[in-house]
């Protein structure tokens, strides 16, 4: 995954994120690019419309992640230390209401094909 912040001119920015593989961090953009004004317009590949969708990714590890507070799991061949914050992140966090508070403009990119 790369982030990159595409500097238009010196009073805005554009927020890019490109990544292989997953959905992990696409909503990540929409809800971080509120908190960071400098950032004009978001592009973003592969957000879920729901965050909650990630927890399929994860299912044979929740309970680890619960009990132990993290766990490595292997999603797409690789491996990731996912915490329990996650978990709680990815279900109280509600995409649409982001979407309506962002004020900037978004470009999604999504083709089950990916």
């Amino acid at each position: 995954m790369y982030c990159i912040i595409f500097q238009m001119n010196q009073n805005s920015k554009i927020l890019i994120l490109n990544r292989e593989g997953h959905s992990l961090v696409g909503a990540a953009v929409v809800f971080a690019a509120k908190h960071l004004p400098d950032v004009k317009a978001i592009l973003t590949i592969r957000v879920p419309s729901d965050p909650r969708h990630e927890e399929h990714l994860l299912k044979d590890s929740i309970n680890d992640i619960e009990i132990s507070g993290c766990a490595i799991v292997d999603i797409g061949g690789r491996n990731f230390t996912i915490k329990k914050q996650f978990l709680e992140d990815i279900r109280s966090h509600s995409l649409p209401e982001a979407l309506k508070e962002l004020k900037k403009p978004l470009l999604v990119l999504h083709s089950p094909k990916m």
